[in-house]
């Protein structure tokens, strides 16, 4: 039940843990998110599709989420995977 849920929990932090790689690099590149200096990677036409299929991968996952574990709840809860309904109370307020 434990690798369960961690594997669980490890699949929902992928998304951050991939935001926080990009903030990383933008921090290494002055912090300032002006990447206009780094040269531009030449993709063929197999490498673009392949990552519009990642990215189409990610959503249904987010969106599979979403279902199985919040729905019909508003959002879904990125480590805990579990469904809250959001309102007008600040988000401290527990």
């Amino acid at each position: 039940m434990a690798a369960a849920a961690e594997t669980q929990a490890g699949r929902c932090l992928a998304p951050l843990l991939l935001i926080l790689c990009v903030a990383a690099a933008a921090g290494a590149n002055g912090g300032d998110g002006d990447w206009s200096d780094l040269p531009a990677p030449a993709l063929g036409r197999a490498e673009i599709q392949a990552l519009k299929d990642e990215v189409v991968e990610m959503f249904a996952h987010t969106y599979d989420s979403y279902m199985a574990h919040a729905f019909p709840l508003d959002e879904l809860r990125p480590i805990s995977c579990v469904g809250v309904v959001s309102d007008a109370t600040p988000s401290g307020g527990g």
